[in-house]
């Protein structure tokens, strides 16, 4: 689980302000180490739209989009687990340069 993760090197940003996510992504995996793990816990695009919060400048992701353009970007062992919390549905997804 998350909470069991040991992380020594880390980046915090809330994804959904991200411009352009796929830039994005390509900068994580230029700066990550070789084999090194990348954690992406966001909100659940299905949550966050029916919230009505993309006037805010909260971009939602699929978790389709998301994994995809992982992929794309040279990530392996994409891993995608779906949670729930008594505030909203959230995904985490796990991948590896």
């Amino acid at each position: 689980s998350m909470r069991q993760m040991r992380l020594e090197k880390s980046i915090f940003d809330a994804l959904f302000y991200w411009q352009d996510f796929r830039k994005g992504i390509l900068e994580i995996r230029r700066v990550l180490t070789t084999n090194g793990l990348l954690v992406l816990a966001y909100t659940c695009s299905s949550d966050l739209d029916k919230r009505g919060l993309s006037f805010l400048g909260v971009r939602s992701f699929t978790d389709d989009e998301v994994t995809r353009t992982l992929r794309e970007s040279g990530f392996h062992d994409v891993i995608l687990k779906q949670e729930t919390d008594k505030y909203r549905k959230y995904s985490i997804v796990t991948a590896r340069k």
